[in-house]
C-alpha cells in the first residue's frame, strides 16, 4: 500500500476488516490542520473489467447521495472525498469521536429504557432522511451506531448500500447478482437474508439493536417460536414498559406485512407509546413542589411539560403547552453558584448552554439530562451575558459584561478558539448565528447591533466586522433572531416591546413592530415556517406571520409563569422555553 493514498491521505492505523474491504484512520496531508478522517477501502470480489466499469459508475453515483446525506443530517458522516485507485475504490468521510453503542452497553451495562427510547427515536428521524433518497442501510446494529462524544447523539455509520456494489457479478446472460447477503445474522430480517431488502428491514434492525441495548442480549441469545418465528426478549427486560415493548414487537416481526413499513409509521408509533411528543426531549422526573399555572379560559393549566401518563393543552400563541398530570416542569439545578443570566439552545433543540454571573458556561444535553461540560471557569473575567450556536453545534459563541466576544469549540473547555475584546462598548446583551454565509449578529444594551463575517483560520476562529447600526434608539436590544432558511431576515426586540425586522445583508431595516409589546421583550425566535414567536414581559406570547413588508398577528396569549427570572430563551424551532432564576433553569415545552 503507497505510503500516501490518492497523494494526499496518510494512513494512521487499521480500524477493523471485513468481507467487502478495510477501513482506516488517516490524515489529510492536504488541510492545515491536518484533519483525521475515516477511510474505507473497497475492492471488487468480481475480477471481471466489464463488473468494475459498471461498479465504479455505480459507485460515483452512491457516493454523490452519501455526499448530499452527510450534508442534510449531522447524525450521518459528513463524505469528504471519493476516488479510485489501483483496482479498489475509497470513501473518506468524517471521523466521528465516540464509542459505539455496543461498546457502550459493554462498558456501563444495559441502558436506560428512556435512553432508549431517545435514540430509536434519533435513528428514525435519520431513517426518515435516508429512505427518501431510496437508500436502504442494510446493516443496522450496536456496532454501527456511534455514541457521539460532543453531543451524546447517536450517528449511523458504515452503510450496507456502498458494500452492495462490490458485491456484485454478471452472469452468462448478462444480469447482474449480488455474491453474498449484506447484513449481520440476527439483526437483519429474514427478507434481507434472502437478498431482498426493504425499507422495513431497516426498522427491524433498529428494533433488535433497541432490544440489545435493554436485555444485553445479542439476537442468538434470544428465544425464538420454531412455528411463527417471533423473538421471546421479554422476560429479559420485564421493567419496559408495555407500550414501548408493543412498538418493538411490531418492528421485529418476521413478517414484512406485520411491522411498520415506514420510519415515519413507527416514529408516531413510538410517540403514542410515551405520550408525549419528543420534541420533549426529558424524560421527566417526580417533584414534591407545586406545579406553576397559568388561566386560559376556564381552566387552569400548568406551562410546565415533562412526560406521564394524560395529557391536557391549551392553545398558545398557535402552539400548544402540555402538561403530564403529576409532573412538574424540567429542571437543571446545582451546577451554577450564582444567577444564570444568559440561556441559548442548539439549533436542533437538543443542547442548552447556561451562562451568568459565575462567569462560566454550562452545556446541557437535554436529552440524557446530563451536563455535558462547563467552558471558561477559570479564565472568563466577566459575566456571561449572551450566548448563540453554530447551526451544526460545534461551536458557539458568548458575549460578556466587557463587550467582548469569544468563540468556543465543544471539544475544548479550556480555552476559547477566537476573541473579539471590546466588540461591543457596553454590555452585550444578545446574539444569534446564521449560516452560508456564517454570520454573527450582536446586540448591546446602548441600541447597537453589530454583525460579523466569521472566519475560520485553521485552529482559530476571527470576527470581522461587517457594519454597525443603532437600530433601537438607545434602548436595550434584548433578543435577536435570524430566519434558518436563509431568507436574510433578522428580528431584533427591545427593552419598550418593539421589535424591528430588517436584512442581514443590508442592514436595512423592512419595517417594525411598534406596539409589538407594552414592556421588555424577553426571547424571540422564527420558525422554519416563517412565524416569528415573542415572549414579553407585558404577560404575553405572541405568535406572528412574517411577510415582505408587515408581520399579521396570528394569536396573543397569556404567559404568567408567576416567579421572577433572570433569562428566558425559546428554541429555534419555536417549541421550548428555557427560564433561569437564581437556583434553577425551568424546560418548558410548547407544541
Amino acid at each position: 500500500m503507497p505510503p500516501l493514498l490518492n497523494n494526499r491521505y496518510l494512513i494512521i492505523s487499521s480500524l477493523g476488516s471485513g468481507g467487502f474491504g478495510n477501513t482506516f484512520l488517516v490524515e489529510d496531508t492536504h488541510m492545515p490542520s491536518r484533519r483525521r478522517c475515516v477511510l474505507k477501502q473497497l475492492k471488487p470480489i468480481s475480477n471481471s473489467p466489464q463488473v468494475y466499469q459498471m461498479v465504479q459508475e455505480l459507485f460515483w453515483q452512491e457516493a454523490a447521495i452519501l455526499e448530499t446525506l452527510g450534508e442534510q443530517h449531522n447524525q450521518i458522516p459528513k463524505l469528504y472525498a471519493y476516488f479510485a485507485e489501483a483496482g479498489y475504490f475509497y470513501l473518506v468521510q468524517e471521523l466521528i469521536e465516540g464509542t459505539t453503542l455496543e461498546q457502550k452497553v459493554q462498558a456501563e451495562g444495559l441502558l436506560p429504557e428512556n435512553l432508549v427510547k431517545d435514540i430509536v427515536a434519533s435513528v428514525l428521524a435519520v431513517l426518515e432522511v435516508i429512505h427518501a433518497r431510496k437508500i436502504i442501510h442494510r446493516d443496522i446494529k450496536p456496532a454501527n451506531i456511534m455514541w457521539r462524544r460532543w453531543d451524546s447523539k447517536p450517528v449511523l455509520i458504515d452503510f450496507g448500500a456502498v458494500k452492495q456494489l462490490v458485491n456484485i457479478e454478471i452472469n452468462s446472460q448478462g444480469q447482474t447478482r449480488s455474491l453474498s447477503v449484506i447484513g449481520t445474522p440476527g439483526f437483519m430480517p429474514p427478507e434481507q437474508a434472502a437478498g431482498r431488502p426493504v425499507y422495513a428491514s431497516d426498522l427491524y434492525s433498529l428494533g433488535m439493536t433497541a432490544i440489545y441495548l435493554l436485555t444485553g442480549r445479542t439476537p442468538q441469545q434470544l428465544d425464538i417460536n420454531p412455528q411463527t418465528g417471533e423473538i421471546g426478549w421479554r422476560r429479559y427486560a420485564a421493567s419496559i414498559s408495555p407500550d414501548f415493548a408493543a412498538v418493538l414487537d411490531k418492528a421485529i416481526q418476521p413478517h414484512i406485512g406485520d411491522r411498520y413499513t415506514t420510519a415515519q409509521e413507527m416514529q408516531s408509533a413510538l410517540l403514542r407509546s410515551t405520550q408525549h411528543f419528543l420534541s420533549n426531549p426529558f424524560s421527566g422526573q417526580r417533584r414534591t413542589n407545586t406545579t406553576k399555572t397559568q388561566t386560559s379560559g376556564n381552566s387552569q393549566l400548568p406551562v410546565g411539560v415533562i412526560a406521564g401518563s394524560l395529557i391536557v393543552a391549551s392553545s398558545i400563541a398557535g402552539f400548544f403547552v402540555y402538561r403530564f398530570n403529576s409532573f412538574s416542569p424540567k429542571i437543571l439545578n446545582g451546577e451554577y453558584s450564582r444567577e444564570v443570566n444568559s440561556l441559548a439552545f442548539s439549533f436542533d433543540g437538543s443542547t442548552l448552554a447556561s451562562g451568568g454571573r459565575d462567569r462560566k458556561i454550562n452545556l446541557w444535553n437535554l436529552r440524557s439530562e446530563e451536563l455535558l461540560n462547563t467552558f471558561g471557569e477559570k479564565i472568563n473575567k466577566n459575566n456571561i451575558t449572551a450566548i448563540a450556536f453554530s447551526n451544526d453545534g460545534k461551536f458557539f459563541f458568548s458575549g460578556d459584561s466587557s463587550g467582548t466576544i469569544k468563540i468556543w469549540h465543544r471539544s475544548n473547555s479550556n480555552q476559547s478558539i477566537g476573541e473579539q475584546k471590546l466588540a461591543h462598548t457596553s454590555i452585550i446583551t444578545s446574539l444569534a448565528f446564521s449560516t452560508s454565509p456564517d454570520i454573527l449578529v450582536s446586540g448591546d444594551s446602548n441600541g447597537t447591533i453589530k454583525t460579523w463575517d466569521v472566519i475560520n483560520r485553521d485552529q482559530t476562529v476571527e470576527l470581522q466586522e461587517r457594519f454597525a447600526h443603532e437600530k433601537h434608539s438607545g434602548n436595550r436590544v434584548t433578543a435577536i433572531a435570524i430566519h434558518p432558511t436563509g431568507s436574510k431576515t433578522v428580528a431584533s426586540g427591545d427593552s419598550q416591546g418593539l421589535i424591528k425586522i430588517w436584512n442581514i445583508d443590508t442592514g436595512k431595516a423592512k419595517f417594525s413592530l411598534q406596539e409589538a409589546h407594552t414592556n421588555t421583550v424577553l426571547s424571540i425566535a422564527i420558525r422554519t415556517d416563517g412565524n416569528l414567536v415573542s415572549v414579553s414581559r407585558d404577560g404575553t406570547i405572541k405568535s406572528w406571520n412574517l411577510q415582505e413588508s408587515q408581520a399579521i398577528l396570528n394569536s396573543e396569549k397569556p404567559f404568567n409563569y408567576s416567579d421572577t427570572f433572570h433569562s428566558l430563551a425559546i428554541s429555534p424551532q419555536g417549541n421550548s422555553f428555557a427560564i433561569s432564576n437564581n437556583e434553577q433553569i425551568e424546560i418548558l415545552l410548547i407544541k
